[in-house]
Parts: structure tokens; sequence; C-alpha cells
């Protein structure tokens, strides 16, 4: 099914409800108008690089101290059969924040596939770690719309030297992909 069609069942379902539903561009593109403040935000997206890297640094300066926010997918990468699917595995490794990881005693691994983590003030003084994180190799490089509401928010709300990291990272990464595409049609 394509992406977003359970957000459009779902608004079907709930037409007299009094709800906003937001499909068809990056999370932080629609948070001008939902503002700040949010104390609880599930991510469950691509899986591979830089989908939730993205996600949660431009959605970091809208949450507020104390926000649980939940990844799905946590081990994708080790349990399903695609090893590129690590990008939530390294954004829960990269973010530093207390974090919930509840053993799953009926897998063969107990390693579990959703974890959480609370927001703080070390979360956001330490958000140079996700950055940083933006230097793993890329599965994909989002569209250039996307891109530009990614870049309108790090340039918001972050300082220089993490614009200049998320600028590198998306031209290095940019190259390696092309190159890779390229090497692959050989």
């Amino acid at each position: 099914m394509k992406s977003g069609f359970l957000g459009r069942k779902a608004h079907e379902f709930f037409k007299e409800t009094d709800y906003r539903l937001y499909l068809g561009g990056v999370a932080c593109s629609f948070m001008d108008e939902i503002g700040s403040g949010a104390d609880f935000l599930v991510i469950d997206t691509m899986h591979i690089l830089p989908g939730e890297l993205l996600d949660i640094i431009t959605l970091l300066p809208f949450l507020k101290d104390g926000c649980m926010v939940v990844l799905h997918d946590i081990a994708y990468g080790l349990y399903s059969d695609y090893p590129d699917g690590f990008a939530t595995g390294l954004a829960m490794s990269s973010v530093t924040a207390d974090k919930y990881i509840n053993r799953d005693g009926q897998r063969k691994y107990r390693y579990p596939n959703i974890g959480a983590f609370a927001v703080s003030g070390e979360t956001r003084e330490n958000a140079g770690n996700l950055f940083c994180s933006l230097m793993v190799p890329w599965s994909y490089v989002p569209d250039n719309s996307q891109l530009e509401s990614y870049w309108k928010t790090v340039r918001k709300y972050y300082p220089e030297n993490l614009q200049e990291l998320f600028r590198e990272a998306v031209q290095i990464n940019r190259d390696a992909v092309k190159r890779h595409q390229e090497y692959s049609r050989l």
C-alpha cells in the first residue's frame, strides 16, 4: 500500500471528530501550524537512513521536556531480511536521554523492536550526536522539497556548527548515493 493509506482511512472514519490530518510532507513542515509543546511522539517511518534521524532532529525543537518519543523497529535491521534497516536503532543509540527498552521474552533474542526515550535539556544539549550520525552512509537522499523543509528547521533552531554539519552530511551523502547508483549499474 502507498505510504499514508492508513491516515487517509482514519480520516474517513473520524470525519465527525475535531482533528487535523497532515499528509504529503515531512513532519517538520507542519510543525509551525501544529505548534510546540508536544508531550508524546511516535516515530515509525522508513527505517533507513536518513529518515528517523532527520525526523528527530527537526521535531526536537517542538517537543517539551518530558515528551516520550516512541521508536518502532529499533531492531528492524537485525530481525528482518533488510540489513539497511538500522536507522531507528542508530537514532535510539545516538540520542542522549533516559531510554526505555523492555526485554521481550517471547523472541529468540530478547532485544525488543520498540523503545522510547524521554526528552530533556540534556537531549537538546547533545543534539550534535544526532547530527554526527547523519555521517553514516544514507540509503537514499530526500527530494529537494523535503531537504528544504529540514534545512529551514535546522537553520531556525540549531547553531551554525550543526547547520554546517547538516549541509555537509547532505552533500557527502548525495555524492555517495550517486556513486553507489552508478557502480550498481556496471
